[in-house]
């Protein structure tokens, strides 16, 4: 995860909220940059609890914001509830993740959240080339893995998410739609790869 991932991520958050039937609210902008740059903010490939750390860092950074007002209320506490949720809901990349019970979910709120999880995403469907270098990205992240258990574990993920066709991958018609096709073929094309033995870029 990188500054590369960051900008890729922003641009598709506003490409997909900026193809909705209305212009994205600047409180749905809002939400998706402060989730963006806080998801994964902590990084560990030996930790299980990256996405749970990460929203504790943007907790904290919201309590040094506000010093002794802390904690907000109203809207500056409905806001901070939604970047917590969203960071954690990257971990199963389910957008009913932690929704407010009673079924009082904001459409606005559940719109930008899509989109940000589509965007999290959106790296498995670019073109082969940038996928590959993906790919081999990922394993030198996880480099302290055995290569056998890799590939079985890594193969096994991916089989989960094109089980459904692109809709396995995102929750967006747009991005199904634009990136869903490829995303599928390019993850069939590592499935393949790592069920003989072999991983992109080694």
């Amino acid at each position: 995860h990188t500054t590369v991932h960051l900008e890729e991520m922003f641009g598709f958050v506003d490409w997909s909220l900026g193809t909705a039937e209305s212009a994205p609210s600047t409180r749905q902008s809002a939400l998706c940059a402060m989730a963006t740059f806080f998801h994964d903010a902590v990084y560990a490939p030996r930790s299980g609890a990256n996405e749970e750390d990460s929203a504790a860092l943007y907790e904290k950074f919201v309590e040094d914001v506000y010093e002794g007002h802390w904690p907000p209320s109203g809207a500056a506490h409905r806001f901070h509830d939604a970047v917590v949720r969203f960071v954690l809901c990257t971990k199963s990349h389910e957008p009913t993740g932690g929704a407010p019970a009673g079924g009082r979910a904001d459409p606005e709120t559940e719109s930008a959240l899509r989109s940000f999880l589509d965007a999290d995403m959106a790296v498995l469907g670019k073109d082969p080339g940038a996928y590959a270098a993906y790919a081999a990205a990922i394993r030198r992240e996880y480099a302290h893995v055995p290569h056998e258990v890799y590939c079985r574990e890594r193969a096994r993920i991916l089989r989960e998410f094109v089980a459904d066709g692109a809709d396995g991958i995102y929750v967006t018609e747009i991005m199904k739609s634009e990136l869903g096709e490829r995303a599928v073929e390019n993850l069939r094309w590592e499935i393949g790869l790592l069920q003989g033995g072999t991983v992109p870029g080694e």
